[in-house]
């Protein structure tokens, strides 16, 4: 697991979004405590958020 800055998890959400294809990813915070998972699937999105 490599760590990315903010600008580029917000361009990688961008490409998610334009993608047609289906595509999960998951971002962790730095303790790892909370995660952000981002699922598209065609047309939708479904964002899961863990922690606190």
């Amino acid at each position: 697991m490599r760590e990315i800055p903010i600008k580029q998890a917000k361009s990688l959400m961008k490409q998610l979004l334009k993608s047609k294809e289906q595509r999960k990813v998951v971002l962790l915070t730095k303790k790892k405590d909370r995660s952000l998972t981002i699922e598209v699937n065609g047309q939708q999105m479904k964002l899961t958020e863990q922690g606190y």
